[in-house]
């Protein structure tokens, strides 16, 4: 069709469909579908603790609804990836959503059912999904045979107790099991998609044994889901990297301003002074500074230390390389008992929140309130309350939410990325962020010192281990950026200041990316709404500009460069390979050969944002800016002179192809670079 000149559009007879341009639009959203859980909220199901993170991870937006919720209207071809339903029990899915699942089966919208199965193996529809259902096995069924990505992090028991007995003979079995004259596949990739039901998708690494992080993926789930969905070799939209360097921040919740301190010099004193003199006035690592209005306010619950927290609050946000945040004016406990009951100091949780006198919870003057709080009181002329760092459980309303962004507000906190050397898991590798309705919430890229220091009853030191969390989630992926996370009180004592004054040095070792905690949460926002298209083998970007890179799969081809457009390099080495864009919009085609571009100039890495780009030929122009002293590399720039307001910079090293460039200076404009032709 387009070769006569007419622009296509295929769709089907209905028109309740996508359809497909010669633009073709690379659906991103899933539907995420929830049930049988027992937790007080739908954000601790299975689905949202464990089940994010795979998907955001290969670039998928989870649209989060629970079965007996209304489903999209229409068929979802063409507009969303898959359908995900992650059910933690038997028999809770209707009639009518078996009968609707079946009708985007039929429309090839690919399906993946985890934990128990979402079609009544002896249903009406059960021979629509090739389901088999089969007796419970008198003896314990033996293993026939089990893909390689079986027992991922933990061996298959010995004991198989089978949640839902069934074969499937239409389906490629991650497992198959046997016993006596029946054979079993609980783990299968099909035709419409795929599943896993339990106990072969997550289990206790120690049967009946209570630990923290203590559950293992039995499965590996980036391949599997990967599989079952089909999911196309796409650019994925990554929030942990810019310009090929990992990003850094820190941020604090204010929990604990005004408690005293016991390390040596300071007792007797706030311990916010000494998180002032002892790490932010030595470390310039970007750092994102909430308080509690209830705590540092005159009128809030200590009147008589008010000045003195006021004024080492002002001097914390002096800093050049501190932002402000609330950390909410009430702090409550539990947000949604809190709202639920307003006049109310306790709920069925425990305290909702502070004792402040003849005060009811509002989430508009916790958010808003405390914000326009800092910004009136505590901070310097120019500068603004960027975010709210959420309290207590960290589970946000709906109407929290909605408060700060129609405050102008960021938000961010929540989940428990955790893992660590004792706890190697995956299933401690939480998702980016979660959809309430038409708000959403960021969430922190790890946890606090409060986990690592077992809610804060020793060992003190502990908050060290977050180095180790940090290590994990860099390989074998790069699954988080960095961001000391740590509370106030964190100062308080001699061990646990002297863990964060290690993690903060050995942060500042690193060859990161820095930059502020509202940075990171714009480019989650982003990763939303990012469009990825493909036009013939070129593929075209669209953004909002706060997201600037995509992780290339191994199938992808590196950009051709010369034929590229907003596309400022790429970086291929462990542990991903990522694109750098320099703007919100860019397009490219995959190279043909190895050799295609060896000789057009590219930036491979910088720990600055770039301000401006612009190719011609083999010259480039361009302008960094930083919140450190500038660390670059380019590619390619043999025989080629990089200068600065007519000064000729010599590169600092060099390693093949790669020229690595410093300066002094945290921003450098009209970068050129001149190269022969």
């Amino acid at each position: 069709i387009a070769r006569h000149n007419v622009i296509p559009w295929v769709t089907n007879p209905a028109l309740d469909m996508m359809g497909v341009g010669e633009l073709e639009i690379l659906p991103r959203q899933v539907l995420l579908v929830y049930g049988g859980s027992e937790e007080r909220t739908w954000e601790l199901t299975d689905a949202v603790r464990y089940g994010l993170m795979p998907l955001q991870f290969q670039g998928l937006v989870p649209d989060i609804r629970a079965v007996d919720a209304p489903m999209p209207a229409g068929t979802l071809a063409g507009r969303y990836a898959g359908i995900v339903i992650w059910l933690e029990d038997s028999e809770v899915a209707s009639d009518g959503f078996e009968d609707w699942l079946a009708q985007q089966k039929e429309a090839g919208v690919p399906i993946l059912m985890l934990g128990y199965p979402a079609i009544d193996p002896q249903g009406p529809h059960a021979r629509d999904f090739g389901f088999e259902s089969r007796n419970t096995p008198a003896s314990p069924p033996q293993i026939v045979s089990q893909h390689p990505d079986m027992g991922f992090e933990v061996t298959l028991p010995k004991l198989l107790e089978l949640s839902a007995p069934v074969d499937n003979d239409n389906a490629t079995p991650w497992l198959k099991l046997r016993s006596e004259n029946q054979t079993f596949t609980p783990v299968a990739v099909t035709p419409w998609g795929g599943y896993a039901f339990q106990p072969f998708l997550i289990r206790a690494a120690l049967p009946g044994v209570k630990t923290g992080g203590g559950d293992r993926w039995v499965l590996n789930p980036l391949t599997f889901t990967r599989d079952a969905l089909q999911l196309p070799d796409m650019p994925i939209p990554d929030v942990t990297t810019e310009n090929g360097r990992r990003l850094l921040f820190a941020h604090m919740d204010g929990d604990g301003f005004p408690s005293l301190a016991e390390v040596e010099g300071y007792r007797g004193k706030a311990d916010a002074l000494v998180l002032l003199d002892e790490i932010l006035e030595k470390f310039d690592i970007p750092t994102t500074i909430s308080v509690i209005e209830g705590e540092v306010s005159s009128e809030g619950l200590y009147p008589k230390m008010a000045p003195e927290l006021q004024r080492i609050a002002r001097a914390m946000f002096a800093l050049p390389h501190v932002e402000a945040a609330t950390h909410t004016y009430s702090h409550p406990f539990f947000w949604y008992d809190a709202q639920a009951n307003p006049g109310e100091l306790y709920g069925p949780e425990g305290q909702l929140r502070l004792p402040l006198p003849d005060y009811r919870m509002d989430p508009v003057r916790e958010v808003v309130g405390s914000a326009n709080y800092i910004e009136r009181e505590l901070l310097p002329p120019g500068k603004k309350t960027r975010m709210v760092l959420w309290s207590g459980d960290t589970i946000p309303t709906p109407e929290a939410l909605k408060a700060a962004r129609e405050g102008g507000l960021l938000n961010m906190n929540g989940s428990d990325t955790i893992i660590t050397n004792s706890a190697p898991t995956w299933t401690l590798v939480k998702g980016i962020g979660i959809p309430k309705g038409d708000e959403y919430q960021v969430y922190a890229p790890n946890q606090n010192e409060n986990i690592y220091t077992n809610e804060w009853t020793g060992p003190f030191y502990g908050f060290e281990r977050v180095i180790e969390t940090f290590k994990l989630t860099e390989t074998p992926h790069r699954f988080k950026p960095v961001d000391i996370y740590y509370h106030t009180y964190i100062a308080s004592k001699n061990a646990s200041l002297e863990s964060l004054r290690r993690v903060y040095q050995w942060a500042s070792e690193q060859p990161y990316f820095p930059l502020f905690a509202s940075d990171y949460s714009r480019k989650v926002l982003d990763f939303n709404d990012m469009v990825i298209g493909r036009r013939g083998d070129q593929w075209w970007i669209q953004g909002n500009g706060q997201l600037r890179t995509l992780r290339l799969p191994d199938g992808l081809a590196l950009p051709a460069l010369a034929q590229s457009s907003g596309v400022a390099g790429y970086r291929e080495d462990k542990p991903g390979r990522y694109v750098h864009l320099s703007g919100a919009n860019a397009h490219w085609r995959g190279q043909a050969s190895s050799d295609q571009d060896s000789r057009v100039p590219y930036l491979q890495q910088a720990n600055g944002r770039l301000t401006a780009f612009s190719r011609d030929g083999r010259n480039l122009r361009f302008s960094l800016k930083a919140m450190a002293p500038l660390d670059f590399t380019l590619g390619n720039a043999r025989g080629c002179t990089l200068s600065h307001q007519g000064t000729t910079l010599k590169p600092a090293g060099r390693e093949g192809r790669l020229y690595h460039y410093r300066s002094a200076a945290r921003g450098l404009n009209e970068l050129r670079l001149q190269c022969p032709h």
